[in-house]
């Protein structure tokens, strides 16, 4: 029921915010307030893929309808582990974007949770950078490697300018972002950050110096667009709560803003960043086992002592209930006006997040099955 009070209100949102895409949202709703990651580590990549294949996955549940994709977060020293080994093993401890993509697409992802097999046994709960460091020279144990496949990303996709990052987000994709480019911890009204760039200082008798660039060898996540008079990409770090200062996005904590030409740069320092797409769990069903018929959203908003609302639902019969979800949402009178909706009861069709059809008063399910029969996932 909460998930699809959220799908419903991600949907009225979108209708006053059309062109912003906040992928962080659906990730809000499995696990509710996001912390920030803390690497201890030089862990970044990994800390950004974790956090990538959360909000992929949250995005499919929500968007695409499919719950057993989230059975809970993923782990970072899982994802450093396999991209050291596809990478760099043996030299510096960081690692590229690239092979913490590429680790997500041929070997797969493994949970915050204990794993257990032949013999051998790890529990993954939480973040540990001393777990971290714990394979990072000698490589993903071949032990865990059955558990991974189990569920692995598809599709990775290197971006080539700011552009990219902003398609891919509004496919529901988000991006891994590595690049020399540092940017200053505290936010300005707008909930943005700028990065240090080279500057040029006038001195005294006309002469001229310049300030080098700050940099720093790191990766963050790309988790959202915001479109406007001030168009930027929503990043998540994995220093903490160090960035700080105006939130008026209502952002997750050690999150920020950035500028889309500073976005394009980025991209182009490195040609690092990649997005991740299409989590597919690959869990074989048990023998005979029958899968369950497809089934589409049919909500009812409803107030207290409402008797049509009851009747609304009445008519939804067992039968009914086998192939379509039914919900019935409180709604108080501030939020059906805010949405638009000023009868009781209002049934809504919902499919993969997006509203098909919305019947004001009580409704005949003769009128309201062609436009379930649509909603089926």
């Amino acid at each position: 029921m909460r998930r699809l009070v959220f799908i419903l209100c991600l949907w009225l949102t979108s209708v006053a915010n059309a062109d912003n895409v906040f992928l962080f949202r659906y990730l809000e709703q499995e696990i509710g307030e996001i912390p920030p990651y803390s690497q201890g580590a030089k862990d970044c990549t990994s800390n950004a893929a974790a956090m990538a294949v959360d909000i992929l996955a949250a995005v499919q549940i929500h968007m695409h309808g499919r719950p057993e994709l989230f059975v809970g977060r993923a782990s970072p020293e899982a994802i450093h582990w396999g991209a050291r080994e596809l990478g760099n093993r043996g030299k510096a401890s960081g690692v590229k974007a690239v092979s913490a993509a590429k680790f997500l697409r041929d070997f797969g992802v493994l949970f915050q949770r204990p794993y257990e097999a032949d013999g051998h046994s790890i529990d993954l709960t939480g973040y540990s950078s001393d777990r971290a460091r714990l394979y990072e020279v000698d490589g993903f144990p071949d032990w865990l490697e059955p558990a991974a496949r189990q569920y692995r990303v598809r599709d990775i996709r290197q971006m080539r300018n700011g552009q990219d990052v902003v398609t891919e987000i509004k496919a529901g994709r988000p991006v891994l972002m590595a690049s020399t480019y540092a940017f200053s911890r505290k936010r300005d009204k707008d909930g943005f950050v700028k990065p240090y760039l080279t500057q040029t200082i006038s001195g005294p008798f006309g002469l001229v110096s310049r300030s080098s660039r700050r940099k720093w060898k790191h990766c963050m996540v790309a988790t959202g667009y915001i479109d406007g008079d001030r168009p930027g990409i929503v990043i998540q770090n994995s220093h903490g709560n160090k960035q700080h200062g105006p939130n008026p996005l209502d952002i997750p904590e050690g999150a920020f803003a950035v500028d889309l030409k500073y976005i394009d740069r980025m991209v182009k320092d490195w040609f690092d960043c990649w997005s991740i797409g299409e989590l597919t769990a690959e869990q074989q069903p048990t023998q005979g086992a029958k899968q369950s018929p497809p089934k589409g959203w049919i909500v009812v908003l409803s107030t207290d002592n409402c008797p049509y609302c009851e009747k609304q639902l009445e008519q939804f019969t067992e039968t009914i209930r086998t192939f379509y979800r039914i919900a019935k949402v409180k709604a108080p009178k501030r939020l059906m006006d805010k949405w638009g909706y000023k009868v009781y009861p209002t049934t809504v069709i919902v499919d993969a997040g997006r509203r098909i059809k919305t019947f004001h008063g009580l409704t005949k399910w003769s009128q309201i099955e062609p436009y379930a029969r649509k909603a089926k996932l």
